[in-house]
């Protein structure tokens, strides 16, 4: 697995750093047993996935992880806009700001263009669904 594959993992083992966060009295008003917890963290993951902000992994043999959806990720401009333009990569602030004021237009090349994961992490009906798209182009 590469590091960029790696770091689009969810871990939220009993050690995990979550774990310290939501295992608590002050966030759950208790505080589990691991096995409670990660019943609790299995259920929330489900219906993560079921919201389309998670995507349910195999890992190795019967472990099952989970990943960001890339469709769940919204990117905002941070605090570098405004910094010195020495510490700027100029094309690309170029590129996002024209894409964002071209994008409040009416005519834009930029509508209905959709941001997907690699074709070998897509789930077949996904694929089959770009496919179709792409053939009606």
């Amino acid at each position: 697995m590469s590091l960029k594959e790696e770091r689009t993992r969810v871990r939220a083992g009993h050690n995990a750093r979550i774990a310290r966060l939501v295992n608590t009295p002050e966030f759950l008003g208790t505080r589990p047993e691991r096995d409670d917890y990660l019943a609790f963290m299995k259920g929330l993951f489900a219906h993560l996935a079921a919201e389309g902000l998670l995507v349910r992994i195999s890992l190795e043999d019967e472990l099952v992880g989970w990943r960001l959806a890339p469709g769940a990720v919204r990117l905002k401009a941070g605090p570098g806009i405004n910094t010195a333009e020495s510490a700027l990569n100029p094309y690309f602030r170029e590129l996002y700001l024209s894409i964002a004021e071209e994008r409040n237009t009416a005519k834009s090349a930029w509508w209905g263009l959709e941001a997907r994961e690699h074709t070998g992490q897509a789930t077949t009906r996904l694929r089959e669904f770009s496919r179709e798209a792409l053939s009606l182009c």
